[in-house]
């Protein structure tokens, strides 16, 4: 049941990746995480904003294609818009900018539906069936004190390859977090239900959904505090309030 409850958050997750030189593109320089909402009848791209303030241009690396060897396709993602939240960090030198980052999703699914098509008459792939998974459900839910669980799921950079020689990706997740309240800046607190695993276990979440326990998104991992075993979330129902306004 866990395992079906995670595949239903990871299928409108998509990777992100950024490079330090388009010359060489084999491993990325940084990675995050993104998901895809319908809103009014549009796609959306959504992440955490420090993930597309970084002076590069990020990707969507698709899922694996060919589960005998490692190929991706490479998507430029954006232009992001960004909507300042606040910061969160013990001290004013240690505090990370909180934002929202977004933008419309169509030409993108557009480029990677023709990529991958070009793999199918290559002889890479045999799978015809490119359009990504999207959440559909409500964005204008919060978190409940101390109550329901809340889980989250992101893919990782961990690949490797099974007993049948299928390259397989793995994925960091958390289930049966408890919301634990807010500061004054609105930032979700989510207390683990384990200690916290070290930041290269979570490395690549940021942006990822955070979902009640009906699979409802309430909030989006911005961090974490490993002393107090802690995940940071952004109130996603602001999203509802400003996607509508928009038009990138």
């Amino acid at each position: 049941m866990e395992q079906k409850f995670l595949n239903q958050i990871l299928s409108f997750c998509i990777n992100l990746v950024r490079f330090e030189s388009m010359d060489k593109i084999e491993e990325p320089a940084g990675w995050a995480t993104g998901f895809i909402v319908l809103h009014n009848g549009i796609k959306y791209l959504l992440t955490a904003g420090h993930v597309a303030e970084k002076n590069t241009t990020w990707y969507w690396e698709s899922p694996l294609i060919n589960e005998k060897e490692r190929h991706v396709v490479q998507i430029p993602v954006g232009p992001f818009q960004l909507m300042k939240i606040g910061k969160i960090g013990k001290s004013a030198e240690e505090a990370t900018d909180v934002d929202f980052a977004w933008c419309k999703f169509s030409r993108i699914e557009q480029e990677y539906q023709k990529k991958c098509k070009e793999l199918i008459l290559q002889g890479i792939s045999k799978k015809d069936e490119w359009e990504q998974k999207y959440y559909q459900g409500p964005l204008d839910k919060d978190p409940i004190l101390n109550n329901e669980p809340y889980s989250y799921a992101a893919w990782n950079r961990a690949e490797m390859f099974t007993c049948d020689a299928t390259l397989k990706r793995y994925p960091s997740y958390e289930t049966d977090m408890t919301y634990v309240g807010k500061d004054e800046q609105g930032i979700y607190f989510f207390k683990l239900i384990e200690k916290h695993k070290g930041h290269d276990y979570y490395r690549g979440a940021s942006g990822a959904p955070i979902v009640d326990h009906e699979g409802a998104i309430v909030s989006m991992v911005l961090g974490g505090d490993e002393a107090n075993n802690l995940i940071f979330g952004a109130p996603i129902s602001e999203y509802s309030k400003i996607l509508a306004c928009t038009c990138l």
